[in-house]
């Protein structure tokens, strides 16, 4: 019988992450988890491979036939120890680089334990290429939402609901006032839309030049899907300026991103669409492979094309509702984190 240990960080922040913590207990009948504390973090240089005692007294009391990590947290060490003992290891990633996780310094290191690893699940599929290329297993795995969670609110608990925003937004801006790219561009997108239509920002940034309605970042994922429900639609900022040509890749190199979003669907959007959100976003390669742009999201390349698209969808009702509807459709049937693990991580764990 399987012995499923799972290893996480863990991050309060992770929303796939979460609903991994909650769902996997209740479909693997022999389960723990190893959380690894914050003074065990700083450990993954050369000259710093401590074996964590309190993973290795964990393994050797439950004895796992299996271990899932969220993003490879293991070191050298506890990797080869876990192979000796012909334990299956598998690993995923949350959305952040394929090629560097940050948490290596060695990026030599990072790349055979990923060849040591029995499957490794990326939500980049342009990255798979590359990475079969050096001898790791990758399998592409879409990120997730918890349905449980993220989903639309009864009709008596919207009634209690007042002042709904027109669009509304969740996430981070970064270091503006260091010409951060992204902030600055999400920056950008919110002043437009904020001289337009009703907007609703829940972030760490607060200095907005138009009248928008601003919301304290919160780690709990009941009440964004609160704020979500009272909203006549959501927006994501999560691709442009510069979404990197796919074709420019070159499959040779393993490029080393800090960051790098550009290649994966984030779970942003499908915890707006669970919660039963039209959501406004970028037109982006990966998106089309999923999604139908007016049935299932609204997508726009610029700024004239957003503003062109927010202003007609909110003044026609029934279309948005419409597109609500059925994207909500598209993500129970496909995107649930239920669906996820039954589909593609336990099959790759037991495989």
């Amino acid at each position: 019988m399987m012995r499923l240990l799972f290893v996480c960080k863990p991050n309060s922040q992770d929303p796939n992450e979460k609903a991994l913590r909650r769902w996997l207990p209740r479909l693997v009948p022999s389960f723990k988890e190893f959380a690894f504390g914050k003074q065990e973090r700083r450990r993954f240089s050369a000259d710093n491979l401590t074996f964590s005692p309190r993973l290795k007294k964990l393994l050797e009391d439950y004895k796992p036939t299996h271990i899932f990590c969220w993003i490879l947290y293991l070191n050298v060490d506890e990797v080869e120890w876990c192979k000796r003992r012909g334990i299956k290891l598998i690993a995923g990633l949350n959305g952040y680089a394929t090629f560097s996780t940050g948490i290596f310094k060695d990026q030599a290191m990072y790349f055979d334990l990923l060849r040591q690893l029995d499957a490794f699940l990326v939500p980049h599929s342009p990255h798979i290429p590359a990475l079969l290329k050096h001898g790791i297993k990758a399998l592409e795995m879409l990120l997730f939402y918890d349905h449980e969670v993220y989903r639309p609110l009864p009709a008596k608990w919207k009634r209690l609901m007042w002042n709904p925003a027109d669009i509304f937004f969740f996430g981070n801006f970064g270091n503006i006032e260091a010409k951060n790219e992204q902030g600055i561009y999400r920056k950008q997108a919110i002043e437009m839309l904020g001289q337009i239509v009703k907007l609703k920002v829940m972030s760490e940034h607060s200095d907005f030049q138009s009248d928008i309605k601003h919301l304290n970042p919160t780690k709990s994922d009941w009440l964004i899907n609160w704020h979500i429900n009272n909203s006549r639609a959501c927006i994501c900022l999560d691709y442009f300026p510069n979404i990197i040509d796919y074709e420019s890749m070159n499959d040779n190199l393993v490029q080393r991103y800090d960051s790098d979003y550009n290649y994966c669907i984030r779970p942003r959007i499908f915890m707006m669409m669970g919660a039963g959100a039209p959501v406004f976003i970028e037109r982006h390669p990966q998106l089309e492979r999923i999604f139908v742009d007016g049935k299932d999201v609204i997508m726009w390349k610029d700024f004239s094309e957003l503003r062109d698209r927010v202003n007609h969808y909110l003044a026609s009702p029934s279309e948005l509702q419409e597109i609500a509807d059925n994207g909500l459709r598209t993500v129970e049937a496909k995107h649930t984190v239920e669906r996820r693990l039954l589909e593609t991580i336990l099959p790759a764990i037991t495989s």
